[in-house]
């Protein structure tokens, strides 16, 4: 009941002021990858192999069989970016950069329209998840999708 009545003032300023000088900062909080560094490409939702043959509308996995549709591959890959690069602004030419060019330009422009926001036009535009990950965006988007993911057998 005390503490309900010193929402403002000087006894606000104090209590802030304990509880900002106790902040430990998280050492993991602001980590982000270094782009260079990181293997390029698409890898396979079912064994994490980079080894992918490109059909035309799915990429198959060599070594375990698995058949991903190109979208579910993109959706992962932005996925990725997010939680790798937090600091980075996802752009067309970065994340074409970061999939190793295995997918289209139109259909990443395509795909990245429909995943993320869009900010800006022309050449400074760049894109934000509207997902808090892969489940999310694989699970709620609009699953109009004609092509389905066919687990390794």
């Amino acid at each position: 009941m005390q503490f309900k009545n010193m929402y403002a003032g000087r006894d606000a300023e104090n209590i802030a002021d304990v509880i900002r000088r106790h902040i430990i900062p998280n050492p993991f909080l602001d980590k982000s990858a270094d782009f260079d560094t990181v293997r390029k490409g698409l890898y396979c939702g079912g064994c994490g192999r980079f080894d992918l043959e490109n059909r035309k509308y799915h990429l198959v996995c060599e070594s375990c069989g698995s058949k991903e549709t190109k979208e579910t591959h993109i959706i992962r890959a932005i996925s990725d970016y997010k939680a790798l690069f937090l600091n980075e602004k996802l752009t067309k030419r970065r994340f074409q950069e970061f999939i190793d060019y295995q997918v289209s330009r139109k259909t990443v422009f395509l795909l990245l329209n429909k995943y993320c926001n869009r900010h800006m036009n022309g050449s400074g535009s760049y894109y934000t998840f509207k997902y808090r990950s892969f489940e999310d965006a694989y699970n709620q988007s609009e699953r109009l999708w004609r092509y389905k993911d066919y687990p390794a057998e």
